[in-house]
């Protein structure tokens, strides 16, 4: 447990206390979603939320961004910069302005695709 605060509404620890114990941390990937996702970085409604994050991140060898195409239409108030991502995975087509700054960044996108999709296009190789 990284200590803190606990944000319970948005299940998130923040606080000075969380960042040091971050700091004594090294992981090889950092999954983390966002609040919202725009042509110059990720949001989050709370600026500890953000302090946090880009210290896992820091102490990543690779982050790994996962959010629903609502994000993309979503706004919020922190940023954190592109800069610190490494993949994006997401469940829709990312928008065409947003999709050149991440591959400017060489930020690798996977789209997932829709189960029943998948299970249709691949029944007939059972």
């Amino acid at each position: 447990m990284l200590g803190g605060y606990l944000h319970t509404k948005n299940r998130l620890l923040y606080g000075p206390s969380v960042i040091d114990k971050l700091r004594e941390l090294r992981a090889d990937k950092a999954f983390i979603g966002a609040t919202a996702i725009q042509t110059d970085g990720l949001y989050f409604p709370y600026e500890d939320d953000v302090s946090v994050k880009k210290e896992m991140a820091r102490r990543s060898d690779q982050v790994i961004v996962v959010a629903d195409y609502t994000k993309f239409t979503s706004k919020s108030v922190y940023r954190l910069d592109f800069d610190f991502v490494d993949i994006l995975i997401t469940d829709q087509e990312v928008p065409n302005e947003i999709r050149e700054v991440l591959h400017n960044k060489n930020i690798a996108i996977i789209q997932c695709e829709e189960k029943d999709k998948y299970e249709e296009d691949n029944k007939d190789e059972s």
